[in-house]
Parts: C-alpha cells; sequence; structure tokens
C-alpha cells in the first residue's frame, strides 16, 4: 500500500465522521447511481436534471385529438391523413412535456419503467400531463403547427 493511500482512508473516514456523510451529494450521488433506458426518455437530459417524472405515454396521447382519431378509424401508414395526424399529435405531445416542466418542474421524463433509481421511484406524472394537453385542447392548440 502507498503512503497516499495509506493517509486517504482514514481521512475519508474523518470527513465522513465531521460531515455526516459522503463528501458527495445525495442529489448527484442518486443520479450517479439512476439507470435510464434512453430510447424511453421523451423530454430533458439525463445527464443534467432537477426533477424526473414517469408517464403511460399511451395514455398521453390517447388524450391527443389527432391520434385518438388515427386510432378510431384505424389510419394505416400508406394514408396522408395518417402522417399529418401524427405530426400533429407529436408535436403536442412534446409540447404538453415542455408545459409540464414550466408548470410543475419536471426537467426530465420518459416512459415508467425507463428512470430506475436504486431505492426511490419517480413519479408518475401521467395524470397531470394529461391535463395539460385537455388544457391545450381546450385552448384550441390541438390544430397548432407550432
Amino acid at each position: 500500500m502507498t503512503k497516499a493511500r495509506i493517509f486517504f482512508i482514514p481521512i475519508a473516514l474523518i470527513m465522513a465522521v465531521l460531515y455526516g456523510g459522503p463528501m458527495i451529494s445525495t442529489s448527484a450521488a442518486w443520479a450517479q447511481e439512476t439507470q435510464f433506458d434512453e430510447d424511453h426518455i421523451y423530454h430533458g437530459d439525463s445527464e443534467s436534471y432537477e426533477k424526473a417524472g414517469v408517464i403511460s405515454a399511451d395514455k398521453v396521447y390517447m388524450a391527443i385529438p389527432a391520434y385518438r382519431r388515427v386510432v378510431e378509424e384505424g389510419m394505416k401508414k400508406d394514408n396522408p391523413s395518417y402522417w399529418i395526424l401524427m405530426e400533429k399529435a407529436t408535436k403536442m405531445f412534446h409540447r404538453s412535456l415542455v408545459r409540464n416542466e414550466r408548470e410543475n418542474g419536471f426537467d426530465l421524463v420518459g416512459e415508467i419503467g425507463s428512470i430506475r433509481p436504486p431505492n426511490k421511484t419517480p413519479e408518475d406524472i401521467t395524470n397531470k400531463v394529461v391535463t395539460i394537453v385537455r388544457r391545450m385542447v381546450n385552448e384550441g392548440e390541438n390544430n397548432s403547427y407550432r
């Protein structure tokens, strides 16, 4: 064992006792230990976030009139209307997540099961996002191409 290692361990233990724990913040430790399924992160950056939430994207999409029309009419991908409606639905989905961040502070949103911290389950915010979608529809945003 080198001299540096001999002194490091006791110093680390003393610092932990004096300062009440490890010398890393709990949020940073939580983020380092959390596992992400990046393919199912819909909003935000898993490397840099403050508040994570999970949703059922199927439930959110079903609240979007354009998507509901695609499903109810059984549209296939070879129908030109399918692509127009899916573009509208996708834009509304993403705008609802941006609004959710502004209103509720969730700057990282993924599918249920895509954000896996070691000991705390992220909040399921599906109902919050569906409420935002419904409010957007009532405000007339469902036809917007922003």
